[in-house]
């Protein structure tokens, strides 16, 4: 099981671009455990976030989902991932 989700936003982004089209990815991490799925796959970075900051989200998707069998990644061009 795998689901791609968008991952534009912090929380804290989203009270002034929630009308933008785009998702915060702690939204994503809750609706990867409410649907079951074992891996969630973070696309659509913000283009200004650094990568210690792409890192720090994964880090926090994978406290969030502490003790629940989810591994949370983030995706970036010419991944290949196998399913």
């Amino acid at each position: 099981d795998l689901l791609v989700h968008d991952a534009e936003y912090l929380p804290e982004d989203y009270l002034l671009t929630r009308t933008w089209g785009h998702s915060v990815y702690t939204d994503a991490v809750r609706l990867a455990l409410d649907a079951g799925v074992a891996r969630l796959g973070l696309f659509h970075h913000n283009q200004d976030r650094t990568d210690e900051a792409v890192d720090g989200m994964v880090d926090d998707c994978r406290r969030i989902a502490t003790g629940r069998p989810l591994e949370c990644f983030a995706l970036h061009q010419d991944m290949e991932i196998t399913l």
